[in-house]
């Protein structure tokens, strides 16, 4: 019983992921260049169908996973076969290296949490692994491990970042007196916990930066991040690992949509 506790606490954070993942399914495969048996799919029939699927493909001998064989995508890493799920294509070995770093670090989801509580309320009067992986995917949500927010955030920003013409450092100071203004919680910013540096956060930025994926919206955030801390008041604010989540999310181009 233990054990299976145990495993629903883990599998609250992973899921929560994937839950803000799949909403953005994206498009038809665009076509790859790792495996050679790439499968077109032969879904253009007229005949009116209940549900479509461009994911994926059973047919007699072979299952197509966003176009390739299901037989050469197996060994691939995990981190790897979810980003081609969701985006439709093969990942770098830099976008491949990220993701993998993204999934560990957020495996110390412990009783904090509300979805760890209540999938093992749930366990302890259904012992099974489905019901308290369910109750804990149900549980994630805007106040646990809801990267979205930061996410449309960051999106916002650095939309009119680029449109501003300012350097990186004014418009970060200028986003800064704007959220001050109106009371704005910048979200990703602070930790009931951690106090100056998330080390998770700190750990998934170093990776992020050696795979020269974090740039762009990401570089933004931390340079908001910068001028949010030379207040006294919240110098002590890390940004936390869920706005690292969203903020290389974006960089890697998901959306929270």
């Amino acid at each position: 019983m233990w054990d299976l506790f145990k495993v629903s606490q883990r599998f609250e954070s992973i899921f929560g992921i994937f839950l803000m993942l799949f909403e953005r399914i994206q498009g038809l495969f665009r076509q790859g260049t790792y495996f050679g048996r790439h499968h077109m799919s032969n879904s253009s029939s007229s005949e009116p169908r209940y549900w479509h699927s461009t994911i994926s493909e059973v047919e007699p001998e072979h299952v197509f996973v966003r176009g390739y064989d299901l037989e050469d995508l197996i060994g691939l890493p995990f981190g790897a076969a979810t980003f081609l799920l969701i985006k439709g294509r093969i990942p770098t070995p830099q976008e491949t290296k990220v993701v993998d770093a993204i999934l560990t670090g957020v495996l110390d989801y412990g009783l904090q949490k509300a979805g760890t509580v209540a999938a093992r309320a749930v366990v302890s009067s259904n012992p099974n692994m489905q019901a308290g992986l369910a109750t804990a995917v149900l549980a994630a949500g805007d106040f646990s491990l809801s990267p979205e927010n930061a996410a449309r955030y960051i999106i916002n920003e650095y939309e009119q970042f680029l449109e501003s013409g300012l350097t990186q450092t004014d418009y970060a100071s200028k986003a800064v007196e704007r959220a001050t203004a109106s009371k704005f919680r910048i979200p990703g910013f602070g930790h009931p916990v951690f106090r100056g540096k998330d080390p998770r956060s700190q750990k998934l930025i170093g990776i992020a930066k050696e795979a020269g994926l974090w740039s762009g919206p990401a570089a933004l955030y931390e340079a908001i991040h910068a001028e949010f801390t030379k207040n006294p008041k919240v110098s002590h604010f890390p940004i936390n690992d869920v706005g690292v989540l969203a903020a290389l999310s974006v960089a890697m181009g998901f959306t929270p949509q």
